[in-house]
């Protein structure tokens, strides 16, 4: 599996007619026999002449390369025949199924190709240089600049497993090895298990495709961790980055409460994750019982970094409350739907900015 990395100033024209996406594959084709030694050997070449964001390609198991490669074995009839290349263009702006891109604007788009041998010396020439020799070609860099887009500031070719090492170095940059350990596991490994951790106590399990995560209320985090306002506000922007990443590619999202911690090990298995199972867009932890009948204060604790966090509703002069905490930008407007079904006599409400606290009433 091999990819064209475009590295662009702006956005692209991503996908690539028909026609065009026929010149483009032939001059790729050109490039890859310059750089590898395919002429003396039985190859196949199939290239999507569309440009994909990282985290479309990057995704368990690597299904934009494996829609290729079934388009490419139903033209190829499962025989290699020396030099043939499959190109698949667009037609009316539109890619066939499995192959076509989601609309972005990442700096870095990646033209998916696979080539086939069955010389297993030319495979592992393939995976340990393309990448130090796949510089494109002036011809194949002046197609790419007609076709998709003239502002490209570097554009060469790399296997699948050398962006993974790109990818891996980029979310080390970022302290997001925990996280990026999850993802790597789940596009290498069949039926992988693993479990991962932050610095900052955000916890994932990986079974297969699926990530189960706790998510902490202030209180629990405060009990579990000795934790202050800080270190909570630093676990949830670490939490809601790491459940970003994690959707982005591809991983199924499984959020649990963590009514206790640490997990005894027989609650580290699918069946204690989903006891605890969080459904919706927001979660909500009571603590002690609000009367509906009354009249009800609503306090927003906001942040300057990560938004909001949390919204408490409790009866005047009254020490319970219930806390609802949102898993989604979404969970912001059900959560203050929910209150206002619930609660018809909200006397007022105050907002206080997390970065500000040392400790939160919650």
């Amino acid at each position: 599996n091999g990819l064209l990395a475009l590295e662009c100033q702006q956005n692209i024209q991503q996908c690539v007619s028909k026609e065009a996406a026929h010149d483009l594959g032939q001059r790729l084709a050109h490039d890859l026999r310059a750089i590898l030694p395919l002429d003396d050997e039985e190859t196949a070449l199939a290239f999507a002449a569309a440009a994909f964001p990282v985290e479309q390609i990057l995704q368990p198991q690597w299904p934009v390369h494996d829609a290729l490669n079934q388009y490419a074995s139903a033209a190829f009839q499962g025989e290699l025949q020396q030099n043939k290349v499959l190109t698949i263009g667009a037609d009316h702006g539109l890619m066939p199924q499995g192959l076509h891109p989601i609309e972005s604007d990442q700096a870095l788009m990646l033209m998916p190709f696979v080539l086939y041998t069955n010389n297993t010396e030319l495979a592992a020439q393939f995976e340990a240089n393309l990448m130090h020799k796949g510089m494109i070609s002036p011809p194949c860099f002046e197609a790419i600049s007609q076709h998709l887009t003239p502002h490209i500031n570097h554009a060469n070719y790399m296997t699948t497993l050398d962006l993974l090492a790109m990818m891996h170095n980029h979310y080390q940059q970022l302290g997001m090895d925990a996280v990026w350990q999850v993802i790597e596991s789940a596009l290498l490994q069949k039926q992988a298990k693993m479990m991962g951790q932050t610095a900052q106590h955000n916890h994932f399990f990986l079974v297969d495709h699926l990530v189960f995560s706790p998510m902490f209320s202030y209180g629990q985090m405060v009990s579990y961790f000795d934790s202050d306002a800080q270190a909570y506000l630093a676990w949830l922007i670490a939490q809601r980055t790491a459940m970003s990443a994690f959707q982005a590619h591809g991983l199924e999202l499984h959020l649990f409460q963590g009514t206790e911690w640490p997990l005894s090990d027989e609650k580290i298995c699918l069946g204690g994750f989903e006891k605890n199972r969080l459904n919706g867009d927001y979660w909500t932890e009571v603590q002690g019982e609000i009367r509906p009948d009354q009249a009800v204060t609503l306090c927003f604790y906001e942040s300057q970094q990560a938004g909001l966090v949390a919204i408490s509703v409790k009866n005047i002069d009254a020490e319970s409350q219930h806390i609802y905490y949102p898993l989604s930008p979404q969970g912001i407007n059900s959560i203050e739907h929910n209150i206002k079904t619930q609660f018809k006599d909200i006397k007022g409400h105050q907002k206080i900015t997390i970065e500000q606290q040392a400790h939160l009433n919650l």
